[in-house]
């Protein structure tokens, strides 16, 4: 519960205190049903309340059984920042938990409900802060991936891209080649396939840059007023 231990000794150095909230027990049991009178029989004492049960048994077990997996590496979860105050950090319980609590607690007051139960809706807290922590952690790595692979996808098609105007601007340097006079660009970019169309303008830039190719301005607007030819000292 996180209440302070310890004891009031009249020898300082045995008292031993241990602050509130400055601990933690966790622990997982293998309880055989027919053994756990020990911890079943102290009801009174809240130990039997206290614990989650759950049944170690899998419906879904194989036939043959699967090689041993490998052990799973823990970390602790990334906790909000601390209060400064206290060093804690406060999870907020939702309006609908309270009121169940609240309504538990009333109806036990009453007499109602069973002892065993005492416990049960802290402990379903408890669980549900766990799942919710280790929820946000797998979010937290998904999206992690998902951004990397992002990235990935980004550069092979950046990748892709390069190479599909590379290889435009090699057809178009070749097709240049072959007509002495040049041509316009209209028809230069007709003798590409459909495909590589979309590529003319980045290939056309490439060949500029690296002086492969002469453009030449004619009479006429767009494409059909651009006129293309092999630079002469080219290669």
């Amino acid at each position: 519960m996180g209440e302070p231990l310890g004891y009031s000794y009249a020898d300082p150095a045995k008292r031993l205190p241990v602050p509130a909230h400055g601990y933690r027990l966790c622990l997982v049991a293998g309880i055989q049903p027919a053994r756990a009178a020990g911890i079943l029989d102290d009801t009174d004492g809240g130990t039997p309340q206290r614990l989650v049960w759950l049944p170690a048994t899998d419906p879904d077990a194989p036939e043959v059984a699967p090689p041993a997996p490998d052990p799973l590496g823990w970390r602790p979860p990334t906790w909000p920042a601390p209060d400064r105050a206290t060093g804690r950090v406060v999870l907020p319980v939702c309006d609908t938990a309270r009121a169940v609590v609240d309504a538990a607690r009333l109806a036990r007051i009453r007499g109602d409900g069973d002892a065993l139960d005492g416990h049960a809706l802290l402990c379903r807290l408890k669980v549900g802060t766990a799942l919710a922590l280790l929820r946000r952690s797998t979010a937290e790595q998904n999206r992690s991936r998902g951004e990397a692979e992002g990235e990935r996808a980004v550069v092979v098609a950046e990748k892709v891209e390069d190479a599909a105007v590379r290889r435009v601007a090699r057809l178009l340097a070749r097709k240049l080649g072959e007509a002495p006079d040049g041509m316009r660009g209209a028809e230069l970019r007709q003798r590409l396939a459909g495909r590589d169309r979309v590529h003319f303008d980045a290939a056309v830039d490439r060949l500029l840059g690296a002086w492969q190719v002469v453009r030449e301005d004619v009479d006429g607007q767009g494409t059909a007023g651009v006129h293309y030819r092999r630079d002469g000292g080219a290669p």
